[in-house]
């Protein structure tokens, strides 16, 4: 048995990685494949990304950036079967997300529990690390103290909120998604998205000088 069972998810997506057309697939998903470096183009949380095709090799800027083998997972089903669609303007609760609701507790555990633990104390690290450390395509959410929509795969969006809590209340947060990342991820590869985007989180605001 392997010690890691992530491998053999990764080695079916790099299979079927080798066998793309690549200018069919950056077509269908609406990223960019650079035939003089054979490799596609992308971004991910604000980072520049090359997908070297067919070798399955990724490098990421600044030098020394790291992916985990879940992150590469994704990039990989994220050429090898998602369809760009524009998004409607519509924003998705994780409830709304097709098998959403089924696994919707082990959601709630992993990603929304967690936001709340890690930022519910300190709103104001919350903020910073999206205002002050791009760079990244983000936005505040107009009439939200503490929420704000950020791009994480090119052109997929989604929206990290959370409420501070109080002596009566306990701290909370919301995640919404832009319509159109149905057509790349299921509701299983939302949450392994928004946990690893948490564990990004984090880092930024330990880089920012307060650790959270």
């Amino acid at each position: 048995m392997r010690s890691d069972w992530k491998e053999i998810p990764f080695e079916h997506y790099a299979c079927l990685f080798k066998e793309l057309k690549p200018f069919e697939a950056a077509r269908r998903t609406n990223i960019i494949f650079d035939e003089y470096k054979s490799a596609f183009l992308m971004r991910y949380f604000g980072k520049p990304c090359a997908i070297i095709h067919p070798k399955t090799d990724f490098i990421v800027e600044p030098e020394g950036e790291m992916l985990s083998i879940s992150e590469k997972i994704l990039l990989l089903r994220y050429l090898c079967e998602g369809k760009w669609e524009a998004s409607a303007g519509r924003r998705l609760s994780y409830r709304e997300i097709p098998w959403g609701e089924v696994y919707y507790k082990n959601f709630e555990g992993r990603c929304l529990g967690r936001l709340a633990r890690v930022f519910g104390g300190c709103p104001e690290l919350f903020a910073r690390v999206f205002e002050e450390s791009p760079p990244f395509d983000v936005e505040k959410i107009t009439g939200k103290e503490y929420a704000y929509r950020f791009e994480f795969i090119s052109n997929l969006y989604l929206s990290f909120q959370i409420w501070p809590g109080d002596d009566e209340f306990p701290a909370s947060a919301q995640i919404l998604f832009d319509d159109n990342v149905c057509g790349f991820f299921s509701a299983e590869d939302l949450a392994v998205v928004c946990e690893s985007l948490i564990t990004r989180l984090k880092a930024r605001a330990a880089a920012l000088g307060t650790a959270a």
